[in-house]
């Protein structure tokens, strides 16, 4: 596995345009940059671009990553706030 993270500034000039239609899009651009900056590594690798937008919104790839993960930590240690500490 391989994974790239990226924090876009949702208010910088190059990503108001995207934010005002709505909340995440400029993490959603990013993830998508990511994934065609990576094609390559699909042969050998499971890539995941993690997008965290300065104001708080990610990615929806990194979303279902992120929730995944804390699903998993919560079935290894049995406690429930797992996926809130990691989040």
């Amino acid at each position: 596995m391989a994974w790239d993270v990226t924090c876009p500034d949702t208010l910088a000039p190059s990503h108001v345009v995207d934010s005002a239609q709505g909340s995440g899009r400029a993490a959603c651009k990013a993830e998508a940059t990511k994934i065609t900056k990576y094609a390559d590594l699909n042969n050998s690798h499971i890539f995941i671009p993690l997008a965290f937008e300065t104001l708080g919104p990610c990615g929806p790839q990194c979303l279902t990553f992120v929730k995944d993960l804390g699903r998993r930590l919560t079935s290894v240690t049995g406690d429930p706030r797992e996926a809130a500490f990691l989040r």
